[in-house]
C-alpha cells in the first residue's frame, strides 16, 4: 500500500469513528456556545453511562490510529504534501481524541448525577461544556484544512 493510500485509509477510520461519535454527542447532550440544550434533563441514567463506555471504545480506538500514524514504516517513501497530511491528520486525532475525553467525562459526570451518587457542580458543568465546545471548534478548524489537503493527495 502506498503513503497516500495508507493515509487516506487512516483518514476514513477517522472519519468513521468521527460519525459515530457524532450520532453519540447528538443523542446525549447537544451544546451551542457553552449553553446546554434541554436533552439532558429528559435522558435516563442508562444512556449516559452507556455513552460514556462507547466514547472510551471510540477513543481507544482513535489511539490505535494515531499508533499507526506514528509507525513510519508503513508511510514510506513521503512526499511534502503527504506529510503535512499526516502533520495535520495527527493533530486532528489530537483533537477529536480531546473533544471524546471531554463528552465523555460530562457524561460521566451526567451518569453519576442521574444515579444520586455525586451531583454535577454546576460551576464544574459549566467548565465542562466550555471546554468541549473549544475542542469542537478545534477539531472543526482542522477537518477544514484535512479536507483541503485530502483534495491536493
Amino acid at each position: 500500500m502506498g503513503y497516500a493510500t495508507h493515509l487516506v485509509t487512516l483518514a476514513h477510520r477517522v472519519s468513521g469513528i468521527h460519525t459515530r461519535y457524532a450520532k453519540i454527542h447528538s443523542l446525549s447532550v447537544a451544546f451551542s456556545l457553552g449553553r446546554a440544550i434541554s436533552r439532558i434533563g429528559r435522558r435516563n441514567t442508562a444512556e449516559f453511562c452507556r455513552h460514556q463506555s462507547q466514547l472510551t471504545a471510540l477513543n481507544e480506538e482513535l489511539l490505535q490510529i494515531a499508533s499507526s500514524l506514528q509507525d513510519g514504516s508503513k508511510l514510506e517513501p513521503s512526499t511534502t504534501l503527504g506529510d503535512e497530511f499526516r502533520l495535520v491528520l495527527g493533530e486532528y486525532i489530537e483533537v477529536l481524541s480531546n473533544s471524546l475525553q471531554s463528552l465523555g467525562r460530562i457524561c460521566a459526570a451526567l451518569c453519576r448525577e442521574k444515579q444520586a451518587a455525586v451531583a454535577y457542580d454546576e460551576r464544574q458543568s459549566r467548565a465542562d461544556r466550555l471546554a468541549y465546545d473549544e475542542s469542537i471548534q478545534h477539531y472543526r478548524r482542522l477537518g477544514e484544512r484535512l479536507s483541503q489537503l485530502y483534495q491536493r493527495l
